[in-house]
């Protein structure tokens, strides 16, 4: 599917590959475009390249037809903001949610991980108001929430986290056989000082 004019006046499209013309040597084609509403991911991508959906205010649908993505870049999908729905699910070679990759996706409200991610970076779902829950109980592997991870999502009340993630901000003396926090500060929108306010919020897996 490739309903195309050119640059900015595509509503709909099918990525093939990371070489794909509209990617292609940083590009960034699809980047600020009002038209743009849907797109497929094909098998062959492996990346999403910074900045590839910036501010595609009308991007409603995103559809990853294959497993191989290996590396989102920053703002991928930065102020997307009728975006409501991310499956990423499929993505077992992704380890890291790019930095500020859904920024100000004002209308998200579902996101689906991959089990094994390891990193959720620096401001990657910072002001999506609409997400009202996160449920991370089943990556086992997330071992870093990142600084303002979640500032902001205005609608968030439950949080479920898995028991590599560890609140205690701080050591309380250098005997101290606890390891510091792995969630950066400010990343659901608390500062260390208020972790018991996060605590109130939080479901910790079980398993």
């Amino acid at each position: 599917m490739n309903q195309t004019t050119s640059g900015t006046q595509i509503s709909s499209t099918e990525i093939i590959n990371s070489n794909s013309e509209f990617f292609k040597d940083g590009a960034n084609r699809f980047q600020n475009s009002e038209n743009l509403e849907a797109v497929i991911v094909g098998p062959e991508v492996t990346e999403i390249p910074s900045m590839a959906f910036s501010r595609c205010v009308n991007l409603k649908t995103v559809v990853f037809k294959g497993n191989n993505i290996e590396f989102t870049g920053e703002r991928a999908f930065e102020a997307c903001k009728n975006l409501n729905r991310i499956d990423l699910g499929n993505q077992l070679k992704l380890n890291e949610i790019g930095v500020t990759l859904f920024s100000a996706c004002l209308s998200l409200q579902e996101v689906i991980l991959p089990i094994n991610l390891k990193k959720i970076n620096d401001g990657a779902f910072s002001y999506c108001v609409a997400l009202n829950n996160i449920n991370l109980s089943g990556l086992k592997e997330l071992d870093r929430i990142g600084e303002q991870a979640f500032v902001d999502c205005l609608s968030l009340n439950n949080i479920t986290l898995p028991k590599k993630i560890r609140l205690n901000p701080t050591k309380d003396s250098l005997n101290d056989s606890t390891p510091p926090s792995n969630i950066g500060n400010e990343a659901f929108g608390l500062t260390f000082s208020e972790f018991d306010t996060l605590e109130g919020m939080i479901n910790e897996a079980v398993t």
